[in-house]
């Protein structure tokens, strides 16, 4: 009993391996040539979807069409549609067109010969390729005897074995060479992957960027008042130093005369400012003050000064860095109340 047994499962295991052999040779059989879908110039394109057109138009010995073709007839009308005038027969179009010997230098629009049925050796049927495969096999339309136009494949028996090469009718201008036509596919490629890379950097770059807040109408109002009052406060620092150097130029011009050699030898010539521009007015203003102190401590010269609203005695003393008395002792006929646009001399002590 055993012995059956093992024999039965001997003959299962054999079947499941002659079973699985059969599976993996069909699978290594039934792969097919994958399709080229090349970049094609408009002329290939055209010529292609003209030709289209008469799929299923019956054969007829020397038929030109529209309505019915033989082979070579077919080739005439499709090509004589953009500008090329073939010759009436399948075996003088092949003298007439360059010759392509091997499949893989074929291109979409060429023409494919073949022998007849009598196979010796002689063109006998003419085609024009309209798909090309990777392994160099293609696909071609033409008027057969049997199914009138119709589109075939070059790996079929009959005509496999017929084959015997390609001619060239389409110009360089009208169409693509393989080189061309790789390179297209490859400037595709690139334009494709520089937009992306575009696109991805511009999204980075507004997710990235802050973009500036646009101010109010008070915050500009604010800053151009600012920048006024800038421009305002340098255009009074300068005039004032302006001032103090005229002052100071008049003063050395009276001390040198004849007149005044005598009385002013002793004394010092009140010095030149030693900045005539101030970049910032607040600085500008400090320097004034500095100036004129140093004015007054540093020269024998009276300063006029004009009494503007709201001075006091006191803080014209603080000005000049002097004291109240010697203000007095110098302007003998100053009042209790000092009056705005009063002048008063200051001097050095």
């Amino acid at each position: 009993m055993a012995y059956f047994l093992n024999e039965k499962k001997t003959v299962i295991c054999l079947w499941l391996l002659l079973l699985l052999t059969l599976l993996l040779a069909s699978c290594g059989t039934s792969r097919k040539a994958v399709s080229e879908k090349p970049y094609l110039s408009s002329t290939q394109q055209q010529l292609i979807d003209y030709s289209k057109d008469f799929l299923g138009k019956p054969y007829r010995p020397a038929g030109k069409g529209p309505n019915a073709f033989d082979c070579s007839g077919f080739t005439s009308f499709v090509f004589r549609k953009f500008g090329y005038k073939l010759s009436a027969s399948s075996e003088d179009q092949d003298k007439q067109v360059p010759a392509i010997r091997r499949k893989e230098d074929l291109q979409i629009g060429d023409l494919v010969f073949f022998e007849g049925r009598r196979k010796n050796g002689k063109v006998g049927h003419v085609g024009i390729v309209i798909e090309k495969k990777s392994n160099g096999e293609f696909n071609f339309i033409h008027a057969s005897t049997s199914d009138g136009v119709i589109i075939t494949a070059s790996t079929e028996p009959y005509y496999a074995s017929r084959y015997l090469r390609g001619g060239r009718v389409l110009k360089e201008t009208d169409r693509l060479t393989s080189q061309q036509t790789k390179k297209a596919q490859q400037k595709v490629v690139e334009d494709k992957n520089s937009i992306n890379t575009l696109k991805n950097i511009s999204e980075n770059e507004a997710n990235r960027v802050d973009l500036p807040r646009l101010k109010s109408s008070d915050e500009i109002s604010k800053a151009q008042a600012d920048n006024n009052y800038i421009v305002h406060s340098r255009e009074a620092s300068r005039k004032t130093v302006s001032q103090l150097a005229s002052t100071t130029s008049h003063k050395n011009t009276t001390d040198n005369s004849p007149t005044n050699s005598g009385i002013n030898q002793e004394k010092q010539t009140m010095r030149r400012p030693k900045y005539t521009t101030v970049s910032d007015p607040e600085e500008m203003e400090a320097n004034s003050d500095s100036l004129s102190k140093d004015t007054v401590n540093n020269a024998d010269v009276s300063i006029q000064h004009t009494v503007k609203m709201g001075e006091t005695l006191y803080s014209i003393s603080r000005k000049y860095n002097c004291t109240i008395e010697q203000i007095k002792s110098w302007n003998p006929s100053i009042g209790k109340v000092l009056k705005t646009s009063e002048i008063l001399s200051i001097r050095n002590n």
